[in-house]
């Protein structure tokens, strides 16, 4: 081998371990980062005074505040995860899906999903993919459950409407009992009063 390919050969492998480095780096920071944000959720969920900073949760009570921390912890898990190559694009969207079916996930999404759409606009495009993937399952869950509750309704409407039909018929099959009783009774008093 000549020296000049030995030294090419060389430089590439350097550059090669040099990218690998820098993206372990970038990966052990997320991860880090993510560990704090999570220490950081679960400080406010136990301590109320902590959620004080953070606007949507003033006025919230204790139990919805910290169901809505721990679904905001579950989503961050979820981006670390797929942040570090965890989690494949098709195992995200149904992690998230699930999750949007829960009335709790589904509140956060209402009370914070407009801060982490924002937040995403100045993030990297790892993070606007899994805010745009968190949008549209929360949107298509919210869908969903407001297309069921409506059916749900409907269907109410039609047993409270059954009902009724069938209270209506029974009293009037009780009112013409009471009426052909009150004529055979009649009827009978007439006979009677004819008989010898």
């Amino acid at each position: 081998m000549k020296t000049s390919n030995a030294v090419l050969f060389l430089a590439g492998v350097g550059a090669g371990r040099a990218a690998l480095a820098y993206w372990q780096h970038r990966e052990m920071i997320a991860l880090k980062t993510a560990a704090m944000h999570q220490a950081m959720l679960s400080d406010m969920a136990a301590d109320p005074a902590l959620t004080g900073f953070y606007a949507p949760y003033e006025g919230v009570p204790e139990d919805q505040r910290v169901r809505e921390i721990h679904v905001n912890r579950q989503l961050a898990l979820l981006e670390a995860k797929f942040r570090v190559g965890r989690l494949t694009h098709e195992e995200l969207k149904i992690n998230i899906w699930n999750l949007a079916e829960h009335p709790a996930a589904r509140d956060y999404w209402q009370r914070s999903g407009e801060f982490r759409l924002y937040e995403a606009t100045t993030s990297d495009r790892t993070a606007r993919r899994f805010t745009q993937l968190l949008k549209e399952s929360f949107d298509a869950a919210v869908h969903r459950h407001e297309r069921l509750a409506a059916a749900l309704v409907d269907a109410a409407r039609e047993a409270d409407a059954e009902d009724e039909q069938r209270r209506t018929q029974l009293a009037d099959d009780e009112h013409q009992n009471d009426t052909v009783a009150a004529e055979a009774e009649h009827q009978g008093d007439s006979e009677r009063e004819l008989a010898p």
